[in-house]
């Protein structure tokens, strides 16, 4: 079986249809599986929009958050002295059967739908498919996990596995060599895990600007820091970014509105200057980056062919602000289309320059 991990913030710009589609001609007992991972980050309202897409595309899924089960495998080893997981006290063997295949039928019926699975659910359903082909611990089910940099397999495979087995980083490139993992375990002895490094699939469609919001390149080599800053205030509301950082920001139809603006603003706030002391744009735009890349500035796009008449409103960013003060998902869409592919001019004029003062003083 292979699960594709992808961000559940922008799935389809890590989905790979030419991959799904290679695994189904490989052979004919090849298993695809899309796990949207971090799907923490989305509303009910947004996994419930992406699973009804994925439907339609005929693709099997499953929502899961491997932080979210992270920190509950955490919490529970501060609460216990034992070393092992949580397990059935009492009973006899046939009885932690019929649990077990209970717990499997409940997952499976969980497929495709917009239900965040939990550790336990997500190892009984790997569990079914691997039972399914009458895999043993002599012959077990391969479980091979790919996706792009920094979506989060080796922190998958860390939760599956119960404690940490493959080391993980924020910077995309941490995993650099093949690896399997037995897990072992009532409902799991007959599965092996299978990482990889981040793979970087080929499109045509995605800039340099797209892949560094993304996280799959890594923030602090970056050189044009322009563009990829462009993207995130055409996406996050200005109302959303003032809340975060404590700023003050021009009116965002004012022409002053700009990334080298935003730059400047938090430069200042921050106290990231040059040696001539001014704002340093590009300290600042790395420190914006890193914000949007781990989810402390949150956005989540929609499905690729979305539409408000047939979709409805859809609120992709400011959760905790009034669907009033942030932009809707067509407004965004139009703006992305219309940004420009080598980013804006790196200097701010005098006005603007004075305008930063006023909102940093």
């Amino acid at each position: 079986m292979l699960l594709q991990i992808v961000d559940a913030r922008n799935p389809y710009f890590y989905y790979s249809a030419d991959l799904e589609k290679y695994i189904k001609e490989v052979g004919k007992g090849k298993q695809f599986l899309l796990l949207v991972n971090k799907a923490d980050y989305l509303t009910e309202e947004l996994r419930a929009h992406w699973s009804a897409y994925f439907k339609e595309q005929s693709i099997n899924h499953v929502f899961f958050s491997a932080l979210q089960e992270q920190d509950k495998l955490d919490n529970w080893r501060d609460d216990s002295d034992e070393e092992d997981l949580p397990r059935e006290e009492g009973g006899t063997v046939a009885k932690e059967r019929r649990e077990q295949e209970e717990r499997q039928k409940a997952a499976v019926q969980h497929l495709n739908s917009p239900y965040l699975f939990d550790r336990g659910e997500l190892l009984a359903l790997l569990g079914y498919k691997a039972a399914l082909d009458g895999k043993t611990p002599d012959d077990r089910l391969m479980v091979g996990m790919v996706g792009y940099p920094n979506v989060g397999k080796s922190s998958v495979i860390n939760v599956l596995c119960g404690r940490k087995r493959v080391g993980v980083a924020s910077m995309p490139g941490k995993t650099k060599h093949f690896q399997t993992l037995n897990l072992e375990g009532a409902g799991c002895w007959n599965l092996c895990l299978c990482d990889c490094p981040g793979l970087v699939f080929p499109s045509f469609a995605n800039s340099k600007a797209e892949m560094m919001c993304c996280g799959v390149l890594p923030i602090d080599t970056m050189k044009d820091y322009i563009s990829p800053v462009s993207l995130i205030i055409r996406r996050v509301p200005r109302d959303v970014l003032e809340e975060h950082y404590k700023s003050k920001l021009p009116a965002a139809d004012s022409k002053n509105y700009t990334a080298s603006m935003l730059l400047q603003v938090i430069g200042a706030k921050k106290g990231l200057v040059t040696g001539r002391g001014i704002p340093n744009e590009a300290m600042a735009a790395r420190a914006v980056l890193k914000d949007y890349v781990n989810g402390r500035l949150l956005f989540c796009h929609v499905r690729p062919d979305f539409d408000r008449a047939a979709h409805g409103d859809i609120k992709q960013s400011g959760f905790a602000l009034p669907t009033s003060e942030v932009g809707d998902a067509e407004e965004v869409k139009e703006e992305e289309s219309h940004e420009e592919s080598d980013g804006e001019d790196d200097d701010i004029s005098d006005e603007e320059r004075e305008e930063v003062h006023e909102l940093t003083s």
